[in-house]
């Protein structure tokens, strides 16, 4: 985050940080599956999901075999004056 705010100069939105990482699964999942000639093969792509180890922003993302991640990284956030300020996050 430090690096995007270096490059860009302004705060990422609230939820960003979420979405970047679910896009760098699926794009991570999409070029596997196009390896394996299956980039239509929706279930295929979702199993490909299921078993990464991705690192990310966010730290190291897995998910069980049902598809929800083994470790949430939430962080809870509150508008203060007008911004979007850290109020909670899991510890670790």
């Amino acid at each position: 985050m430090e690096k995007y705010k270096a490059k860009h100069g302004n705060e990422l939105a609230p939820y960003a940080i979420y979405s970047y990482d679910a896009a760098n699964i699926l794009l991570t999942a999409l070029a596997e599956a196009e390896k394996e000639g299956k980039i239509k093969d929706g279930k295929r792509v979702a199993e490909i999901m299921r078993n990464v180890n991705y690192d990310g922003a966010l730290g190291h993302i897995e998910f069980d075999e049902k598809g929800d991640v083994k470790k949430s990284p939430y962080i809870v956030w509150i508008t203060k004056n007008g911004k979007f300020e850290e109020f909670w996050k899991p510890q670790g």
